[in-house]
């Protein structure tokens, strides 16, 4: 769980986020060691941020240079949310997709649809847990904000919230299209079964007629007709075309 803890000397936050590489989601880990005169940043992977940050640094008349370290924390976080931000809009992108081809969807697109869903999910754990450990603790706040920084935090909020909402209308427009979905296959699965059982029932009364004319009477009338193979097959015809125009007329198919 992602979290921000808060110690006599120091201040220590954990971050799980997401970003997009090479049109793939991927997910990486980033822990702070905020110091009075430090901040110390480990990454599982591969840090982001540092090319931003060193750019920025760069500028003579950066913020960066200007503020203390706790304006550096707001701006990793800033750039955590942008990417974020990222994620969304890839994601929301391929909702879009899924929605227009609503009624095409395949076994596949339902793994997708899975799949985006779980990372919805994580953006909005990301956005909950950033409010509850950062926004909502008053005693980190007072540590690391202040007058000049204090407007920066306020837009990352802003963010933050804005992302919420939007995650929330994304989830369930995925669960809608989720839910046409699966009303898509369960109609595709009635009409198979419609048609299997419209067959089924024409051919119900032809295997009753050919087992009683399999039958090994000693009499019977109608094989002992020069026509009784016409006869049969005339019957044959007959029923299941007079089926089909009552299934018809009733509108069973």
């Amino acid at each position: 769980r992602n979290k921000i803890e808060v110690f006599d000397k120091y201040i220590f936050a954990v971050q799980k986020y997401t970003y997009v590489e090479d049109s793939e989601l991927k997910t990486d880990y980033i822990s702070l060691l905020l110091f009075e005169d430090k901040l110390v940043t480990f990454s599982e992977k591969k840090n982001l941020f540092i090319s931003t940050i060193l750019k920025r640094v760069k500028i003579a008349e950066s913020l960066i240079r200007k503020f203390k370290h706790d304006y550096l924390f707001y701006v990793i976080y800033d750039i955590i949310t942008d990417e974020v931000l990222h994620v969304f809009n890839y994601i929301a992108d391929h909702v879009d997709k899924l929605e227009e081809a609503l009624l095409k969807l395949d076994r596949d697109d339902e793994l997708t649809l899975y799949k985006l869903r779980k990372e919805l999910v994580y953006i909005r754990n990301y956005s909950n847990q950033l409010q509850d450990n950062l926004f909502k603790n008053e005693y980190l706040l007072e540590k690391i904000v202040d007058s000049k920084t204090s407007k920066y935090y306020e837009d990352l909020e802003d963010h933050i919230v804005n992302l919420n909402e939007k995650v929330r209308t994304e989830i369930e427009l995925l669960k809608g299209i989720f839910e046409i979905y699966m009303n898509n296959n369960a109609d595709k699965m009635n009409e198979i079964m419609k048609t299997l059982t419209i067959f089924s029932a024409i051919f119900i009364p032809l295997s009753f007629l050919s087992g009683i004319f399999g039958m090994n009477f000693v009499k019977f009338p109608i094989l002992s007709n020069d026509n009784g193979l016409l006869i049969f097959i005339i019957i044959s015809i007959l029923i299941p075309i007079s089926m089909l125009i009552y299934f018809k007329k009733h509108k069973w198919f």
